[in-house]
């Protein structure tokens, strides 16, 4: 999968070794299943990226720490074990984040130029460090015509910038619209 300049650029402002964001990197180009999850053997990794298996994992602690990815341990058939799965989640930043919510009614402002207003309960990111009751955003031009699915108490998650001042917190350019069922790294 190729990652984008914008993800790279949100990766570089994590707070992390330039070795540990080579390895999400790295983990975030691998196959994947359905639900964006890969094998992940420690000792294939550190035998392909030159490293130790302890250096590995102190890696992947930070990488779950800082939240850029999302570990499952699954069995693979019987006799097999149980293994670790790693899904890669998108880098957060104020200008790049998930928010999930219940959509609680949309307000059509504008029919010359279509403008809806989405009102939205129950707000939060990925992390949980943010949240809000509610609140609102905009939706314009052809952000409208691929979100006909939306229907009031709907769960969703979508993209978002984050505005931060003294007195407020404010979502803005919301976009990538779907049901929350369908998260996985964006």
């Amino acid at each position: 999968m190729q990652i984008s300049k914008k993800t790279l650029n949100n990766l570089s402002k994590q707070n992390i070794l330039p070795q540990v964001q080579y390895l999400w990197i790295h983990i975030n180009e691998e196959e994947k299943d359905l639900d964006g999850f890969c094998l992940f053997k420690k000792d294939d990794w550190a035998y392909r990226l030159k490293k130790s298996p302890r250096t590995i994992t102190r890696h992947l602690r930070s990488l779950t720490n800082t939240q850029l990815i999302e570990k499952l341990y699954r069995s693979t058939g019987y006799k097999q074990g149980v293994h670790l799965f790693i899904r890669p989640l998108e880098p957060e930043t104020n200008e790049c984040m998930t928010f999930f919510a219940t959509l609680h009614k949309c307000e059509l402002l504008d029919q010359v130029e279509p403008v809806i207003q989405l009102h939205f309960q129950d707000v939060y990111n990925r992390s949980g460090t943010i949240r809000f009751k509610q609140c609102t955003a905009l939706l314009k031009g052809v952000s409208i015509k691929r979100c006909e699915w939306l229907l009031p108490g709907k769960h969703i998650c979508f993209s978002a910038s984050l505005k931060v001042s003294e007195q407020c917190k404010e979502i803005l350019h919301v976009s990538n619209l779907r049901p929350s069922g369908e998260y996985y790294h964006a």
